[in-house]
């Protein structure tokens, strides 16, 4: 099970949010107040909007006669697991990529 997380910088901290593909997708100001992402948001970045509605056919399908979905439940009923990766640079080591 995941735990929270909270930190602090002695400096403002510009964040920018990457997608699955390593593409910029959200850039947060050191002026706001911390990083919000929503799960449609966290959805789009993996790549997989629609993810909650799929059936997650990696679960197996289901053997009952007539049933409405029969290659696996939504998301919505199983649960989805997001991993997302934090990574930290200082202006001195931050890659070419995104810069």
């Amino acid at each position: 099970m995941a735990t929270g997380f909270s930190g602090s910088s002695g400096v403002d901290t510009l964040t920018v949010v990457l997608d699955v593909n390593g593409d910029p997708k959200k850039v947060v100001s050191p002026s706001s107040n911390g990083v919000s992402l929503t799960v449609k948001e966290l959805l789009q970045f993996a790549g997989r909007e629609h993810w909650l509605d799929e059936q997650q056919k990696e679960l197996g399908r289901n053997y009952k006669e007539g049933a409405a979905l029969p290659y696996g439940p939504v998301g919505r009923l199983t649960g989805i697991e997001v991993t997302l990766r934090i990574t930290c640079y200082n202006s001195g080591n931050v890659p070419n990529s995104l810069t």
